[in-house]
């Protein structure tokens, strides 16, 4: 792990920052898997970056290879001022490491599997969020059913040193479909943009 940039070591502790694999995005493309790498159909679902987490969703890799952008942490974010320092809950988080972020509009995406959303009243995403930083950009929820991107959330700028806890969208619109959801995220200027997204529900 001592090759991977972003690792070190506290009181003899890694503290793993792991890249996105952008080995999954190539098997992907090579297989033909398309919009729907994998379909949930059973709920609750839960995403909570312990184990793995989201894929990298870069509809343009000649444009933006932001392979390093989205990255599982358990600790602070390398840059200072900028991004939590732990997991609001559990261990792991995901973060967006805005120094890796290249390309047009200095801006990186992860994007959920597909969910087959029931014949539902109340279907619904929750999550916990943070954006600390003078470069803070824009965080964005977006659904695709297969008509194209919809935003459904954002949040623009820095929203203070602390974590917001079950932010609720609602979902309802999309009952009886099958849509894929992602976080997009952008910098704002330079390094001091790290946000973060923990505890999907």
């Amino acid at each position: 792990t001592d090759d991977i940039p972003g690792n070190s070591t506290t009181s003899g502790v890694p503290n793993f920052t792991e890249p996105i694999d952008k080995l999954q995005d190539l098997y992907d493309a090579g297989e033909g898997l398309g919009f729907c790498r994998e379909t949930v159909n059973t709920f609750p679902y839960v995403m909570d970056f312990e184990t793995n987490m989201w894929l990298r969703e870069n509809p343009d890799a000649a444009v933006n290879d932001n392979d390093r952008s989205w990255m599982r942490d358990r600790s602070a974010t390398p840059t200072g001022s900028t991004g939590p320092n732990s997991a609001n809950q559990g261990t792991f988080f995901t973060y967006l490491e805005a120094s890796d972020i290249t390309g047009a509009g200095d801006e990186a995406t992860i994007a959920s599997p597909c969910f087959e959303i029931p014949l539902v009243s109340n279907a619904q995403i929750t999550f916990d969020y943070h954006m600390l930083g003078a470069n803070i950009g824009t965080m964005r929820l977006e659904a695709n059913n297969g008509s194209g991107w919809v935003q459904l959330w954002s949040r623009v700028g820095a929203q203070g040193a602390s974590w917001f806890n079950d932010e609720v969208v609602n979902l309802t619109a999309y009952s009886e479909e099958t849509v894929k959801l992602r976080f997009r995220g952008n910098r704002n200027g330079g390094f001091a943009g790290d946000m973060a997204i923990d505890d999907i529900n």
